[in-house]
């Protein structure tokens, strides 16, 4: 802050030409206005605490999460093989009836032929 002081008093003597006073004055409001907007600046940061406040919520969060999705995989899961089981059951129940249809078909032309 020294240093941005002294440019300050250079700036204001040798370009705008004030007086010592005038120049202690503009640096005097330099400053508190650069001390405000820090203050403002670090009174919006979050504390140590409440960073690790929010951090454990998010943890919770995600866990709850990590559950509930997993119970809805587990049940897609069992729907899908439940899916799996019902169509192999209608592909056997669909080749017995082919068996059937071609056994029968064979015992017609077998009976014709013994005719």
């Amino acid at each position: 802050m020294v240093t941005l002081n002294l440019k300050i008093y250079d700036v204001c003597k040798k370009v705008l030409h004030l007086t010592d006073e005038e120049v202690r004055e503009v640096a005097i409001v330099l400053n508190e206005t650069i001390e405000a907007s820090q203050d403002k600046a670090f009174e919006t940061l979050a504390t140590k605490a409440e960073l690790l406040s929010v951090k454990k919520e998010l943890t919770d969060e995600i866990g709850k999460i990590k559950t509930e999705l997993s119970k809805e995989i587990m049940a897609v899961q069992l729907l899908i093989k439940s899916e799996i089981n019902s169509i192999k059951s209608n592909q056997n129940n669909f080749t017995l009836l082919q068996y059937i249809a071609i056994t029968g078909s064979l015992v017609a032309i077998v009976h014709y032929f013994l005719k």
